[in-house]
């Protein structure tokens, strides 16, 4: 009698499911320190993200590297409670997900040349 077919990919998923699950051990580490990485809801912009810092109250470090991942500086016990109410999904200490979190650092530089700027 042949093995069930489901029962062929247990291993496989009991790997998947310990790959997945093992980094989020990190989320039970507890926030402490002047940054935390606020994490928003998938399709949030970088603008949304800053709207959302601005309603809580907190400063703005950097983007992580996706545009709902913001590193903000948190000044009260309270600040974290706002982000939340602000929006945030997950707050977690900004090298938690080491590499994942990276951003660049805020810049007043404009985006785009003006229109006018010649090449010299």
């Amino acid at each position: 009698m042949q093995a069930k077919p489901v029962l062929n990919f247990l291993p496989a998923a009991i790997l998947a499911l310990l790959t997945v699950c093992t980094p989020l051990l990190v989320l039970t580490e507890p926030v402490d320190g002047p940054d935390v990485a606020a994490v928003f809801p998938p399709g949030w912009q970088p603008a949304d993200v800053m709207q959302a810092v601005a309603r809580a109250d907190v400063g703005l470090v950097r983007f992580g590297a996706f545009g709902n991942i913001g590193i903000v500086e948190i000044g009260d016990p309270d600040a974290l409670a706002r982000l939340r109410a602000a929006g945030a999904w997950l707050t977690l200490p900004p090298q938690a997900l080491g590499g994942c979190l990276l951003g660049g650092e805020l810049t007043t530089a404009p985006l785009h040349p003006p229109t006018g700027a010649r090449n010299s």
